[in-house]
């Protein structure tokens, strides 16, 4: 995806760390939800500054800034909402499901989402945002 190491695995599932807070809302305290979004707002600001420094160019900050807030601040926590929700409620209404599914469930469909998003919808909005930003 354009080269950005920002973009890049391993350094791209920090970035994905908003979405991951929204899935362990439903397994763990609201101290690890609040240590998700710090992790994420520092990538989100170590990208746009790193991406300041080295390009030097307004068009290239402003498509780092837009595809941080797009790829990581939107759409994972606003997917992750939504799988996590929809899964925690079908498994709470199914009586035969142990406990432990149903306390896990959820979490593990929000973190089974990231490499969904990462393979389907950061390389089109990364060209999308290319084709904005030349």
């Amino acid at each position: 995806m354009g080269g950005d190491m920002f973009q890049e695995l391993p350094l791209r599932i920090i970035g994905y760390s908003f979405g991951i807070g929204q899935a362990a809302k439903y397994r763990f305290s609201s101290k690890t939800v609040e240590m998700c979004n710090g992790i994420g707002t520092f990538f989100v600001v170590a990208h746009v500054c790193h991406t300041a420094i080295t390009e030097q160019a307004v068009p290239a900050v402003l498509k780092s800034l837009c595809f941080e807030g797009i790829c990581s601040c939107i759409i994972p926590p606003v997917v992750n909402y939504y799988v996590c929700s929809f899964v925690a409620e079908i498994l709470w209404d199914i009586n035969c499901i142990p406990t432990i599914v149903k306390k896990w469930g959820p979490f593990i469909a929000g973190i089974l989402t990231i490499p969904v998003l990462m393979t389907y919808v950061d390389p089109e909005i990364d060209n999308w945002l290319s084709g904005i930003f030349k």
